[in-house]
């Protein structure tokens, strides 16, 4: 009976979409002064054709128009595995269409049962649909066919760390990152896959409290793209973490240090006015360099004029120096 439907639906879908492609070609046809030229007859377009078509269209980010080329080559031959891998991806990461999506996927694996790229897709539509272990198997095929695929590894090790399964997600991001050479986005990705599992690492050494590998993993994040702004966000909080602790440590603070760290927040975001605060203090009470912190408190005034250690230093360094 299911299948019954998922034919209807396709057959449905199919006519919808060769309903719009028609008025796309007589509106073609009938602009540029009547020139038809370009209007090729559809009867004699080949498979070949009509996925050449798609393909560059999809790459284009034309998805609507792609989607009629991919259910063009279906019609003529419906066994088609790469428009269907195609019209899953436009329906999960454009529309949100997860049930439509699917059908074309299980199609997919019921034509090729090791389909890596078919049971990596299924995977991500079970995690958004809240299923873990349903989604961690169809990762876990994936795998099979493609054990070295960095994307694979990158969501297989996400899967485990929302679930709090730490150490097995360590080792998922690090086969990730050691895995992605070539560091390209894919296409629907926020980044590429060895820089978002290098992030997500990241977090998760700061959520177990090892903040010193946070801190480095994100260096490295941002070492190969400063533009990465929410490993830049991150890795600001854990400086700023990380020099409170040092500065504050009792017997074993080193100012020399924490200097080093809030140095290290300014250079990454120079309005940070509480960082030019506390290199301030550093350099004027524990490193006599009351020039210097002089200095860090004219920057925090230009950030924030208002802030009451600015107002205190700035009036004691400026009798001290002899400014007044």
């Amino acid at each position: 009976m299911m299948k019954k439907f998922q034919i209807a639906t396709e057959a449905v879908l199919i006519i919808i979409f060769l309903s719009f492609s028609l008025i796309r070609i007589v509106g073609c046809g009938l602009t540029k002064g009547g020139n038809r030229e370009a209007n090729t007859d559809k009867s004699e377009m080949t498979v070949s054709d009509y996925l050449r078509r798609g393909n560059k269209l999809y790459e284009e980010g034309d998805f609507a128009t792609a989607s009629l080329m991919y259910w063009s080559a279906l019609r003529k031959d419906s066994s088609l595995v790469e428009p269907r891998i195609k019209l899953a991806n436009i329906y999960f990461y454009r529309n949100n269409w997860n049930d439509d999506a699917m059908v074309q996927l299980d199609r997919v694996v019921e034509l090729e049962s090791k389909n890596a790229e078919a049971h990596f897709l299924r995977g991500k539509i079970f995690r958004n649909d809240g299923l873990s272990g349903e989604a961690a198997k169809e990762y876990l095929l994936a795998l099979k066919a493609e054990p070295q695929n960095p994307g694979f590894r990158y969501h297989l090790g996400a899967l485990y760390h929302a679930n709090q399964l730490y150490e097995e997600a360590i080792k998922e991001y690090k086969l990730a990152i050691n895995y992605d050479t070539n560091l390209t986005r894919p296409r629907f990705e926020p980044a590429p896959y060895g820089l978002q599992a290098r992030f997500m690492l990241a977090r998760l050494y700061k959520q177990t409290q090892r903040i010193d590998e946070a801190i480095d993993e994100l260096e490295k994040v941002i070492a190969i793209d400063e533009t990465y702004q929410d490993a830049k966000n991150d890795l600001i909080d854990l400086l700023d973490l990380k020099a409170q602790s040092v500065s504050r440590g009792g017997d074993a603070r080193d100012y020399s240090w924490a200097l080093e760290l809030y140095e290290r927040v300014v250079q990454l975001d120079p309005e940070r006015s509480d960082a030019w605060v506390e290199i301030g203090k550093i350099k004027y009470y524990w490193l006599d360099k009351p020039k210097e912190a002089l200095e860090a408190f004219q920057k925090a005034s230009e950030l924030d004029p208002t802030h009451p250690d600015v107002i205190l230093h700035m009036k004691s360094l400026q009798q001290e120096l002899g400014l007044e």
